[in-house]
């Protein structure tokens, strides 16, 4: 599965709330594919899930960033950072954050945090993790970890009999 492809899905899914809130969304894509083995369907709904709560919590005229690259240590990794441009998470808040029925009570967007559960879940389900850093001055950023398909070996001809 090409993650880039998965995330343009999802960016797509909210382009009209985008548009319509006037919040400037920054990609940041190689252009190289990135592949993990998952299951695109439910992959792409919580990338999904993941940018709807970025878009909600980001306040007006503001500012949502997604990013997507591969990490060059021992076990590589592909990595997903999505960042909202609204108030950070209260702090006493994050250690439950991704627990069902965890309940927000301030910033645009009050009520359970229900679809971060589920997508904790997906992640989880296909080997990956998922995470959160809050500021209240710069927002929150979900950081997304999942393994990279392992590269396919080049075709090599078949031996030609010598004559």
């Amino acid at each position: 599965t090409h993650l880039q492809d998965l995330l343009q899905t999802a960016i797509g899914d909210h382009q009209a709330e985008i548009e319509q809130r006037d919040i400037t969304l920054t990609s940041d894509l190689p252009t190289e594919p990135i592949r993990v083995q998952a299951d695109p369907y439910w992959l792409g709904r919580t990338f999904s899930k993941l940018i709807f709560n970025a878009v909600g919590h980001t306040i007006t005229n503001g500012q949502v960033s997604i990013r997507l690259y591969r990490t060059n240590d021992d076990k590589p990794q592909a990595v997903i950072e999505i960042q909202d441009g609204g108030p950070g998470y209260d702090p006493e808040m994050l250690p439950q954050i991704f627990e069902p029925f965890s309940q927000v009570t301030e910033g645009e967007q009050p009520g359970t945090l229900l679809n971060l559960t589920c997508g904790r879940d997906v992640i989880r389900e296909h080997g990956g993790e998922i995470s959160i850093q809050s500021d209240p001055d710069t927002g929150n950023t979900f950081t997304v970890r999942l393994r990279l398909t392992p590269p396919t070996p080049p075709e090599t001809a078949p031996d030609t009999p010598t004559s």
